[in-house]
């Protein structure tokens, strides 16, 4: 289900696996560094030095596994197709327009003595949950029933 969308948006975890996981989900860089060594003759009479250079590549993870575990907050990585960028985004303290949380008045004296149970025992003793009501299907019209075959769209 994760690898179904083309954008992902990757940010902080500390789990080591799906850390990995994401490092190998951005990919792989191609690498190449130019190699060069050296050896200086200590002769006066061979002053002339050797030089050799060689081409390396090598294949390294674009993103490593501990910098997604390392990303700061509200920092982390884009991908969109084969394309990877940086992110970092604002908090943004949104404005408080209705109370955090609203208790429930209990009614039945069942649920009132429960509720000075121990949470485990509340969790044994609790009712399991009613479903909601669902509204009956309108029955057709007679001017619907004399027009079976053709659609009907309200």
């Amino acid at each position: 289900m994760l690898s179904q969308p083309a954008t992902k948006i990757f940010l902080r975890t500390d789990e080591a696996h799906s850390a990995k996981w994401i490092s190998q989900t951005i990919g792989d860089q191609e690498i190449e560094r130019l190699r060069e060594s050296r050896t200086d003759r200590h002769f006066p009479s061979l002053r002339r030095g050797q030089r050799n250079q060689q081409l390396e590549r090598t294949v390294e993870p674009l993103v490593m596994a501990s910098e997604i575990a390392g990303l700061s907050d509200l920092h982390g990585y884009v991908k969109s197709g084969n394309l990877v960028v940086r992110l970092s985004f604002p908090y943004l303290e949104l404005p408080q327009r209705h109370e955090a949380f609203i208790e429930r008045a209990l009614t039945n004296p069942q649920l009132k003595e429960e509720s000075k149970l121990p949470k485990q025992e509340q969790a044994r003793k609790m009712p399991p949950p009613i479903p909601p009501k669902r509204e009956q299907p309108k029955p057709p019209s007679a001017a619907q029933a004399a027009n079976d075959d053709l659609p009907f769209l309200e």
